[in-house]
């Protein structure tokens, strides 16, 4: 019996359990779970091969791209990796989505760093980032996309311009909208300051993470 207790034993130790450092995700390489150098092979050792499949992942305008999904029947924890290289399988970019609709929050058990994840509003985000900041207007491709941290404390843990390492999206979930987003809608630039912004106080439904190739 104890030959048994103490192979059970070994096989659980084996296995790595993710704890709350495993559901972050760092573009810089120093902390969280998945980082430039992690592998199919690393995810499939840290969340198992069963909860690892290979698949289409739809990356925006109707466009698909072969990735691999972590957790595809679990909202919770799924989320969607593009490989750099096919045969060296480290990580392009990542996203977080979640269920979004009007009848789920949007929630995920992932998270950048400041703890930042689906279901943060922009006031949390404004407190964080220690000013205002600039993102895309409602009800089109790119909707609530943050585009400047305005040199605010994200800007240097995120990126801006064309060196961007993380990407949030916010939305509004009521159905119909608040009649404040008429305001803040279409293909236009709003700051986060905008009163019609600060009465919806939309919250993050998406993240992307990029992972720039190291020289």
């Amino acid at each position: 019996m104890n030959v048994v207790l103490l192979v059970l034993q070994l096989l659980f130790a084996s296995v790595q359990i993710p704890d709350a450092n495993s559901w972050t995700i760092s573009v810089d390489g120093h902390s969280g779970s998945i980082t430039p150098t992690t592998t199919e092979t690393d995810l499939q050792r840290m969340y198992r091969p069963e909860n690892i499949k290979n698949g289409e992942i739809q990356i925006g305008e109707g466009e698909v791209e072969s990735g691999t999904v972590v957790f595809p029947d679990d909202p919770l924890k799924r989320i969607e990796v593009l490989w750099a290289d096919p045969e060296k399988r480290v990580p392009k970019s990542v996203y977080v989505s979640g269920i979004h609709s009007a009848a789920h929050a949007d929630k995920s058990l992932w998270r950048t760093t400041y703890g930042i994840t689906l279901g943060t509003t922009l006031l949390e985000l404004e407190r964080i980032n220690r000013r205002p900041f600039l993102l895309a207007g409602f009800d089109w491709d790119y909707s609530g996309t943050v585009l400047s941290w305005n040199s605010g404390i994200l800007e240097d843990v995120f990126g801006s311009g064309g060196s961007n390492k993380v990407f949030l999206r916010l939305s509004y979930s009521t159905v119909p909208p608040p009649p404040e987003a008429r305001a803040v809608q279409g293909d236009h630039n709003f700051s986060s300051g905008h009163p019609a912004m600060q009465k919806i106080n939309p919250h993050v439904y998406q993240m992307i993470f990029i992972f720039h190739p190291r020289g």
